[in-house]
């Protein structure tokens, strides 16, 4: 995917000064404008005002930690994606950052490359994200228009070349849409990517691994493909009326993943 870096506006939050204006330093050479901050409290302050495409930020720092200034923001609807930095292999904390809203968990020290392809996927993530939302809600607006009744259509047969269909689960792979029972469901760029990647593997077991790197572009530790799958996996469930106890779609496979088994 090509980026217009240009246009593109970071926040890099550490409290460790010199690590903080390396990165954004960094940042900039390679075409980005990054602002580099100090705190907690500066960055929630910053992002609330100006609404960058992306803030990285430390997890552990004086004040507010990194993981409280993401879920602090999760509560406006802003354009900004995070991506929580982290010294840390402790489960929990990249348990908290993705309940928090980030959108990924990145362990110090990082090199150059890595941290360039950190910030590419995610704001990939970003953009694809925001379309998908905007389909949404034109999709949205044009079924209230065409169908006032709460009845919804049925997607014809020579509209589903491109429709993955298991049960009432319905997944469009061009339109990017998911539809169950007849209603649209709501799924972020990377649920829809979790879903998708079982659907195309329906009846067959997905490793958390598989999951992760289908949705985030590399294949993270295992622990934290575990963790990154399990939360997304219950918002995916939440959206399509899904129950873990009892699924009509998506069941776990205990200590490897998860099956979309195919009624």
């Amino acid at each position: 995917m090509e980026l217009d870096q240009g246009a593109v506006s970071v926040v890099v939050v550490d409290d460790d000064q010199h690590t903080c204006e390396t990165m954004a330093r960094l940042l900039n050479r390679s075409g980005y404008q990054a602002t580099p901050l100090f705190d907690g409290q500066a960055a929630l302050a910053h992002v609330m005002g100006q609404d960058p495409e992306l803030l990285l930020i430390d997890h552990l720092m004086p004040g507010l930690s990194g993981t409280e200034v993401i879920e602090k923001l999760a509560g406006f609807h802003l354009r900004t994606v995070s991506v929580l930095f982290t010294g840390m292999n402790d489960k929990e904390v990249v348990r908290n950052a993705f309940r928090a809203g980030a959108v990924d968990v990145v362990f110090k020290p990082i090199s150059l490359q890595s941290l360039i392809q950190v910030v590419e996927q995610a704001l990939a993530l970003a953009r694809e994200s925001q379309e998908l939302d905007r389909c949404l809600h034109q999709l949205k607006d044009a079924m209230t228009r065409l169908f006032p009744s709460t009845q919804m259509p049925v997607v014809t047969e020579s509209s589903r070349n491109a429709v993955i269909q298991i049960g009432e689960l319905e997944i469009d792979q061009e339109q990017r849409r998911v539809f169950c029972d007849g209603q649209p469901c709501d799924l972020t760029a990377l649920e829809f990517a979790i879903l998708l990647h079982l659907a195309r593997r329906a009846n067959q077991v997905v490793t958390h691994q598989s999951l992760a790197r289908a949705a985030r572009g590399y294949r993270p530790e295992r622990w934290v493909a575990q963790v990154f799958a399990k939360q997304h996996i219950r918002n995916i469930r939440r959206k399509i009326g899904d129950n873990a106890q009892s699924p009509r779609f998506i069941h776990t496979v205990h200590s490897q993943g998860y099956r979309l088994a195919i009624l």
